[in-house]
């Protein structure tokens, strides 16, 4: 028996070694990486095989080798597409600030994105507004209909929604459904099937009944899109669940952000829908230039910027940085999830110093203790340098968006955290208008009416239990 133990005690010590030199090869952030090996000694078993189903970097495993392949050839040729279809320019940038340049420039080298003008955008901060502009243009949809969420759950508004979708589909409309295998874990087998027996094309992002995802599963599609026609856009905060329109058992009122886009950025999304369309069906991405739509004369600039595991480059991490560093008069950031990397801390403070106004939102509450005890950790030393904090009392804040100077605004799907940057499949419109900005930012003051702001002197008096607790976390705040 003891012969049994040895055995067994050697081959665990073999394998948490190959583990730890697995995780030290892949050259993440040193925070990460030290998490990860605190975490396979403090919690022996479970560590192995909590970094083998949520934490192994696949990077550059063959089946997102192959998908960024697929991305970077597609998205040259869509780049070619655009700039023959759809109206834009790369130099000079008009109605761009001069300094706002190197963000445009970075976006279009890192993913050839192309900077659109000629587009309109209406923007929704409640959840009844939004479905029910989003169900009347379904209702209007004539070719093509292309959904992609991260939550798809059963009730009123999936109920809406699907007998929308069954009626286009008798129509002769084409209607692709993309869901999330962890967001969507709650979708019954049934439900599908029902989908499916209407003739909609459903097709789940790395599902978990499968053995081979198993070590995938860490990396979802936390995208939100709607394509209609090619002619209409939707991205943001907002899934398709009936709290996003009734509220939260527990959190109450939810409140988001999401856009609208009708112009040439809308094909931005589109392209960004095909590429995981054709990694969850193994059908061919088809670009038609017949989608391309009609700018209108005066429109708002956007870029649409995506992300995820299948890219060596962190895109949107990039995109916040560059907006914060940028920043001359003031950053406002609204977010649920507040996890940041040692460069957003970084940009942060320093701008701050710099004399530039930055206001953050955060929830009062949270879904997770583990991740208000982590998000809390970054407060104080964010308030000691004259950060602006405010906690969201109305209900659960879940929106994304930052701001800029009055002229940049990002809205998407990502969050300020080690997740958004590195491990889920995001995707934000950036967009350069006066207007849009002034319009967010005065949303972003009246939500601080129902907010309430954080003294670093009251602040400091927390518990020291609590202080504790946010230490800990922090320690594995890379791995939430």
């Amino acid at each position: 028996m003891n012969w049994v133990l040895i055995i067994l005690l050697l081959g665990y010590v073999a394998i948490l070694v190959g583990t730890i030199r697995l995780i030290l090869l892949e050259k993440g952030s040193p925070s990460r990486t030290l998490a990860w090996i605190a975490f396979l000694f403090l919690l022996p078993v479970l560590g192995l095989v909590s970094y083998y189903v949520f934490g192994m970097d696949v990077r550059r495993k063959p089946v997102f080798r192959i998908k960024r392949k697929d991305t970077e050839r597609i998205f040259q040729a869509f780049d070619r597409l655009q700039q023959q279809y759809a109206p834009s320019t790369k130099n000079p940038l008009p109605g761009a600030k001069k300094r706002f340049h190197k963000l445009i420039h970075m976006v279009m080298k890192n993913q050839q994105s192309v900077y659109t003008t000629g587009n309109e955008v209406r923007l929704f901060h409640d959840g009844r507004m939004f479905f029910e502009a989003m169900f009347e243009d379904l209702k209007h949809a004539e070719n093509d209909i292309a959904i992609q969420f991260y939550i798809l759950e059963e009730g009123t508004v999936a109920d809406q929604i699907v007998g929308i979708l069954k009626e286009k589909v008798a129509q002769g409309v084409s209607v692709r459904v993309i869901y999330d295998g962890v967001g969507s874990f709650y979708l019954s087998d049934r439900y599908v099937k029902e989908l499916k027996s209407f003739g909609i094309e459903l097709y789940p992002f790395i599902p978990l009944r499968f053995i081979k995802w198993a070590h995938k599963m860490n990396f979802r599609n936390h995208r939100k899109i709607v394509v209609i026609d090619g002619r209409i856009g939707y991205t943001g905060g907002f899934n398709i669940s009936d709290k996003y329109m009734l509220g939260d058992p527990v959190l109450g009122y939810w409140r988001d952000t999401h856009a609208r886009i009708t112009g040439p950025a809308v094909l931005g999304l589109w392209l960004v829908f095909l590429l995981d369309w054709h990694f969850v069906s193994g059908q061919s991405v088809k670009l038609e230039p017949a989608l391309f739509s009609e700018p209108v004369k005066k429109g708002v600039p956007i870029q649409v910027i995506s992300s995820g595991p299948d890219s060596d480059i962190a895109n949107i991490q990039q995109e916040y940085f560059s907006m914060i560093t940028l920043a001359k008069k003031y950053i406002y950031i609204s977010t649920p999830y507040f996890i940041p990397d040692d460069s957003i801390m970084t940009a942060l403070k320093t701008a701050v110093l710099s004399n530039v106004n930055v206001k953050l939102m955060i929830p009062d509450n949270s879904d997770s203790k583990l991740l208000k005890w982590s998000i809390r950790s970054y407060l104080e030393e964010l308030l000691e340098v004259g950060v602006e904090v405010y906690f969201y009392t109305k209900g659960f804040l879940h929106s994304k968006v930052l701001l800029a100077d009055d002229f940049v605004a990002s809205i998407g799907t990502a969050n300020m955290d080690e997740r958004s940057f590195s491990q889920n499949f995001e995707v934000n419109a950036i967009m350069y208008d006066k207007t849009i900005c002034r319009e967010l930012k005065a949303q972003f003051l009246r939500d601080i009416e129902v907010c309430q702001q954080v003294s670093v002197a009251e602040f400091k008096k927390r518990p020291r239990r609590q202080k504790f607790m946010e230490s800990v976390a922090r320690l594995f705040s890379p791995l939430i």
